[in-house]
């Protein structure tokens, strides 16, 4: 059984108005479904705050056995692209992928069940679903994660048969906010669609 999940979202994405597509870690430019070089930082970064040293300077964190990342089939190829290095320099392995947008109860039994510490990327207003189905209320998070912040972890913890909740922000690139995602952000506060 897990005994901490950390869930964040996927790394930044193309915008609006252009560039209308983001790039693989080669910088390449694929499509609109992958990260912007700003994401390709952030999950460089990742791999750094979740590593056995950034956890120590980041109290609340710790470092993941087991990471989820969204199927790239099922929405888009950012939560993948965001915790695959970190998956690679901690397990040796990619990100599980096994669970797509709208698999998210699912998801969370599954890693409540695994052991140690789980680390899952998802896409921003899915994220509450997950946070619900750990917790079994809607009362405790958010329920809307804003399309403008990339820069937040939800962790869930497991003290004495129940999940506690508490929010770490990143602090890993220029601009990343120490503010939590507030209770009264609301679905016109969410943004864009991913």
């Amino acid at each position: 059984m897990a005994d901490k999940i950390m869930v964040v979202r996927h790394g930044e994405k193309p915008g609006k108005p252009p560039p209308p597509n983001g790039i693989d870690s080669k910088g390449e430019k694929l499509d609109a479904d992958c990260l912007i070089p700003q994401g390709w930082q952030r999950s460089g970064a990742l791999g750094c705050l979740f590593s056995a040293w950034g956890v120590v300077a980041r109290p609340g964190l710790a470092v993941p056995t087991k990471i989820y990342a969204t199927d790239p089939a099922s929405k888009s190829k950012r939560p993948k692209e965001t915790v695959s290095e970190v998956a690679l320099l901690l397990t040796g392995q990619d990100p599980d992928t096994h669970f797509g947008e709208g698999d998210e109860v699912a998801l969370a039994t599954k890693a409540k069940a695994d052991p140690g510490v789980v680390l899952i990327a998802w896409h921003h207003q899915k994220i509450p679903a997950i946070a619900n189905a750990i917790l079994g209320n809607d009362t405790t998070t958010p329920q809307h994660w804003p399309g403008d912040r990339f820069d937040m972890v939800w962790v869930f913890d497991l003290k004495d048969g129940d999940w506690k909740f508490k929010q770490v922000p990143q602090m890993v690139l220029a601009g990343d906010s120490d503010q939590p995602i507030s209770m009264s952000t609301t679905l016109a506060d969410e943004g864009d669609a991913d």
